[in-house]
């Protein structure tokens, strides 16, 4: 009854916002967010959320809100799947109006919307549309309307955007809905402004720092209508609740959930020191600070420190950053950490937060490592744009594990290797776009393909004077990774990666490249960029080249709100093989110089509930590296799909 009541006067949540937004062809966008007001919350990253939830315009390809994603009506070859039927045409002064509508063709299983198209014949553009989908799913559902008009007799620009979004969740006891508006004005808007390029940056959207100080007088200005007294009354209602209940810190862990620190005060606690897992360590525990902007713009340090209950081994580290100029990705940085690392895995240094990819999980699959104490000095900057690029040094001992062998050139036994390195490492992302959260950049992904190279040179003989023996090893080696996802328009999405890598010394197996593999059978997850049927440490080499490919094709909508199948189609394969001296230095390893190759097919979204999906993924291994027992070459995985992204972005890191 207190919850009724509650309705009855107001709504349960109310968020208002102001914006200046600037484009400019091709594809450079800016949005600050200027002032914002949000009913039981302070944290001004809500307005930062909210922004990325949907469409800016109806003309995109495909219309986005969240993480529902339609076939646009009015795209390319849209006749094929919808049927459009004139109802009536309106007149005013020259001008005459067409309404249209649109709904799937019957047969078609699509995300799909239906609605009206109200066209003008000033310029055959859009005047009004209203629309919906076709099928009300978990999650999301929207039905929008949008409205041009003609600005200075030039262009249809959009005027005003109003959004019904209803959330379904389902729960054990029932189908919860909630249901809300969003509204929209564009004012002041200004074609072809001069603005230059170097107005824009990778970070699409940003908030000012005053945007939760503005007056009412601010508000009661800029506002298109003025609010009624349910929208003042749930400022009012929900500002006390949140306080009374702390409402606020919810929207604080998803906060922390996505830029991977928990702040408090000056001090970050590092979300992913706290929990660690892989079949060599088990099941890990830790922490991790570091200081934050608050305590200096210009210095940042700290630390970390773990405990794996499987190899019973404790871990930690520390470094200390410098950056020399405010609020840019300058930095300095000195770091040392005695930890262990995955024998023959490959690192890269320029890491992004971004949405869920199952290539994050092959960490778990890891099961043999060796311990290392490093020290390492880098210089990380970014520079058009999209260009990331960290220059390093570093001094590694590794201790070989799990009785692993590597002669040396004299025929002894070691289990003790040093290295000396300096390299480089590129992260390129064209038109990749960023949030801030929580001080940290979160990646809204991109439609072009992300390229990583890393060039390292080994360096013998150096001696950092006492702290440990000398480098043993002279080398160069060479790193490379292309990984992209096309959406096609009525196909699916086709994704993948391209890997290569290359080494020309003569080197124990901890510093050659360990092929990628996850099968295990007591963790059956499909992980992408992976061999799905190869087993851990099965095959190394000093070159490399591996392929790793899926499609997805569109889901087939049902009328069951859980079962919204997906079929995907894989294949994998690779080459890679060692040289006769370092396979005889590491008795203990083999190549596959003759090619690895797997294929498989699966279904995802089986099973759907609150935005995770559950699939089955069955992959076989064939060729000149088939296992002699036929059942060994087969693999049945669970799939997973989560979607944390915003927009509809793409990101497969």
């Amino acid at each position: 009854m207190a919850i009724m009541s509650f309705l009855e006067t107001s709504d349960i949540f109310m968020m208002e916002t102001v914006t200046h937004r600037k484009f400019r062809p091709q594809n450079f966008s800016k949005e600050t967010v200027v002032a914002t007001k949000v009913s039981g919350f302070k944290n001004p990253n809500f307005g930062l959320l909210t922004s990325q939830m949907g469409s800016f315009t109806f003309y995109d390809e495909k219309f986005t809100f969240g993480n529902r994603e339609y076939i646009n009506p009015i795209s390319k070859n849209s006749i094929n799947k919808y049927l459009f039927v004139l109802e009536d045409t309106t007149y005013s002064n020259s001008d005459s109006t067409f309404i249209i509508s649109f709904r799937p063709r019957q047969g078609k299983k699509f995300d799909g919307l239906k609605g009206l198209l109200y066209i003008n014949t000033n310029g055959y553009a859009l005047e009004n549309v209203i629309a919906e989908p076709t099928e009300y799913l978990d999650g999301v559902n929207v039905s929008i309307q949008q409205s041009y008009e003609m600005v200075n007799n030039k262009r249809w620009f959009p005027s005003e955007i109003k959004t019904d979004f209803t959330m379904i969740l389902d729960t054990l006891e029932a189908e919860v809905n909630f249901v809300g508006t969003l509204r929209g004005f564009f004012l002041n808007i200004k074609l072809d402004p001069e603005i230059p390029k170097k107005e824009f940056s990778h970070i699409a959207v940003e908030i000012d720092p005053m945007a939760t100080k503005k007056p009412s007088e601010y508000w009661e200005e800029h506002r298109v209508t003025p609010l009624t007294e349910r929208e003042l009354m749930t400022y009012q209602k929900v500002d006390s609740i949140s306080k009374e209940f702390n409402i606020e810190r919810n929207f604080f862990i998803l906060n922390s959930f996505l830029s991977g620190v928990v702040p408090y005060r000056f001090i970050d606690f590092d979300l992913d020191r706290v929990f660690r897992y892989n079949r060599y360590e088990g099941f890990g525990l830790g922490l991790g600070i570091h200081t934050n902007r608050k305590f200096s713009e210009h210095f940042k340090t700290g630390g970390y420190f773990n405990y794996g209950f499987g190899d019973e081994t404790w871990k930690y580290g520390g470094d200390l950053s410098y950056f020399p100029i405010k609020r840019k990705e300058l930095e300095f940085k000195v770091s040392y950490m005695k930890d262990v690392v995955e024998t023959g895995g490959t690192e890269w240094y320029i890491k992004t937060r971004s949405g869920f990819s199952s290539a994050r999980m092959r960490p778990f699959f890891v099961s043999l490592k060796d311990e290392r104490e490093m020290y390492q000095f880098s210089t990380q900057f970014r520079s058009f744009n999209h260009l990331q690029t960290m220059v390093f040094a570093n001094y590694d001992q590794r201790t070989t594990m799990n009785n692993s062998i590597y002669y040396d050139e004299n025929g002894n036994v070691k289990r003790n290797n040093t290295t000396a390195e300096i390299g480089v490492n590129f992260r390129y992302a064209f038109g990749e776009s960023y949030m801030p959260i929580n001080g940290k950049l979160y990646s809204l992904g991109t439609t072009a393909p992300i390229i990583h190279f890393k060039y390292t040179r080994g360096i013998k003989d150096v001696d950092l004077g006492g702290v440990g023996q000398k480098s043993e090893f002279d080398y160069n080696k060479i790193d490379l990774k292309i990984i992209h996802q096309f959406k096609w328009r009525a196909l699916g999405t086709t994704s993948g990666s391209i890997n290569f890598g290359y080494t020309d010394g003569n080197l124990p197996k901890t510093f050659m490249f360990n092929a990628p593999a996850t099968y295990y059978s007591s963790l059956p997850i499909q992980t992408d960029q992976s061999f799905q049927t190869m087993r851990a440490n099965e095959y190394f080499a000093d070159v490399f080249t591996h392929v790793f490919f899926k499609h997805s094709f569109p889901k087939i909508n049902t009328n069951l709100k859980w079962f919204k199948p997906q079929m995907a189609v894989y294949h994998n394969m690779g080459y890679g093989e060692a040289t006769s001296t370092n396979l005889d230095n590491n008795p203990d390893i083999q190549d596959y110089w003759d090619g690895y190759y797997e294929s498989g097919a699966g279904v995802d979204n089986l099973y759907t509930t609150n935005g995770i999906g559950y699939g089955i993924a069955v992959m076989y291994r064939y060729g000149p590296r088939a296992l002699p027992y036929y059942l060994d070459n087969w693999s049945i995985k669970l799939s997973l799909g989560i979607n944390l992204n915003f927009g509809g972005t793409i990101n497969l890191e």
